[in-house]
């Protein structure tokens, strides 16, 4: 099945997403699309972090939000 251009930019601005063309083939904006996708989610991140001055972070290998009152323990490989 082939999607043409125009079905994908009309189904991008029907779920409000970017739409760019790429082509592996030919490494048509390959290296952009990700550039882009990277800058999207690092932007996002950033919003959604927490402020570092909520993060304990303790020798214990635990991770504690004091405003929140909670604390999550890490995993650890060691025997």
């Amino acid at each position: 099945m082939c999607v043409t251009n125009e079905e994908a930019k009309s189904l991008a601005v029907i779920i409000n997403m970017k739409y760019i063309e790429t082509s592996a083939n030919t490494n048509i904006n390959v290296e952009n699309a990700f550039g882009k996708l990277y800058a999207e989610l690092s932007k996002k991140m950033t919003k959604q972090a927490p402020p570092m001055e909520n993060v304990a972070r303790m020798d214990t290998g635990s991770v504690a939000n004091e405003t929140e009152g909670v604390a999550v323990e890490a995993e650890s490989d060691a025997s």
